[in-house]
C-alpha cells in the first residue's frame, strides 16, 4: 500500500512540476528558436489529458497523406510521429530528423505559453505561433485519476489519489489557463485555441480550421481518411503495439465530456472550480470567437 501511494505522488509529481530545465527541453528550445529564423514554427501547447496526443497524430497522419504521399499503416506513422511533430520535452531532438511541411514545422508542448513565450519571444519573431490545446479541468482530472484506479486498486488510495490529484493539478491547470488568456492579450495574432470538447464532437472543423491557421491546404479526403484512421478503437490497437511514451495508456480513454461531474468527490469538485473556472471561461468565449 505505501508503495502504491508513493508510486502515484511520483506520478503526480512528474507530470505536473515545471520541466523547463531538463536539459533536452533547453537545447530543443533553442533549436526551435534558431528554426524559427528561416521556418514558420507552430507549437502545440497544453496540460496533459487536453487532446493534444490526439490532435498531434492526426495531423501527422494528414500532412503524410499531403505532402508525403505517405501510404503506411497508422501503426507505422505513429512510430514516425516524433520526426513529424516532435515533443520538446520527450528527448533531444536532432535537426536533421525534423521534417519540414513547406516552411512549416511543428512541435508539442506541455510548458505553458507564457514560460515558452518567455524564452522564444514571439512578439519579435512573428514566424513563432501558438496552438493551444484545452479541456474542462474537471474532465481532465477524471481522466487521468481513471487511469490511476486501474494501477491502484485499494479503495483508499483511490479516494486519496483523487484528492491529492486535485490539489496539485488545479492549481497548475489554472496558470496554464491563466497563460493562455494573457498570450492572447498580447500576441493575439499567434495564438490559435483548441478546446477538446470541440475536437471531440466536430473533429472535421477544428482540424480545418487550424489547418487554416497554419497557412496550409485543406484537403477533404485526406482529413476524412485521418480522421477515420485515427479513432480510439484504431489507436489503442497500435498504442499496445509500440513500445514508445507517446501512445500511452492514459490517453487512450474515451474522452467523455462532462462524465466527471458525476465520478469525482465533490470536495474536489469544489477547489477545480474554484481556481480554475474565470480562465477556462474566458478561453472558452474566446474560442467560439475564433471559429
Amino acid at each position: 500500500m505505501i508503495r502504491s501511494f508513493t508510486l502515484l505522488i511520483a506520478e503526480i509529481l512528474y507530470i505536473f512540476l515545471p520541466r523547463c530545465f531538463k536539459p533536452q527541453n533547453i537545447k530543443n528550445l533553442q533549436l526551435l528558436k534558431s528554426l524559427a529564423q528561416e521556418h514558420e514554427v507552430f507549437i502545440l501547447s497544453s496540460y496533459p489529458r487536453s487532446g493534444s496526443t490526439w490532435f498531434r497524430i492526426l495531423i501527422c497522419d494528414y500532412l503524410s497523406q499531403l505532402q508525403l504521399r505517405d501510404s503506411s499503416s497508422t501503426l507505422q506513422k505513429i512510430r514516425q510521429v516524433n520526426r513529424l511533430f516532435p515533443d520538446i520535452e520527450e528527448k533531444f531532438i536532432a535537426k536533421d530528423d525534423i521534417i519540414n511541411f513547406e516552411g512549416k514545422i511543428f512541435f508539442k508542448s506541455h510548458l505553458n505559453l507564457s514560460l515558452l513565450s518567455l524564452i522564444l519571444n514571439p512578439s519579435r519573431n512573428k514566424n513563432i505561433k501558438f496552438i493551444y490545446s484545452y479541456r474542462d479541468p474537471v474532465d481532465m482530472i477524471e481522466s487521468y485519476y481513471s487511469y490511476s484506479k486501474l494501477k491502484n486498486r485499494n479503495k483508499i488510495l483511490r479516494f486519496l489519489g483523487q484528492t491529492v490529484f486535485a490539489a496539485y493539478s488545479s492549481r497548475v491547470v489554472r496558470s496554464h489557463l491563466l497563460s493562455a488568456c494573457h498570450a492572447l492579450n498580447t500576441i493575439p495574432n499567434n495564438v490559435f485555441l483548441i478546446e477538446f470538447k470541440f475536437l471531440k464532437l466536430n473533429t472535421y472543423q477544428t482540424i480545418e480550421s487550424v489547418l487554416q491557421f497554419a497557412g496550409l491546404p485543406v484537403r477533404s479526403v485526406f482529413l476524412n481518411n485521418s480522421i477515420a484512421s485515427t479513432n480510439i478503437n484504431k489507436l489503442r490497437t497500435a498504442e499496445r503495439s509500440v513500445n514508445v511514451n507517446l501512445a500511452n495508456q492514459a490517453f487512450f480513454r474515451h474522452g467523455n465530456i462532462g462524465a466527471a461531474y458525476k465520478l469525482l468527490h465533490s470536495r474536489s469538485l469544489k477547489l477545480i472550480a474554484k481556481l480554475c473556472a474565470k480562465p477556462y471561461c474566458i478561453l472558452s468565449l474566446a474560442c467560439v470567437a475564433q471559429q
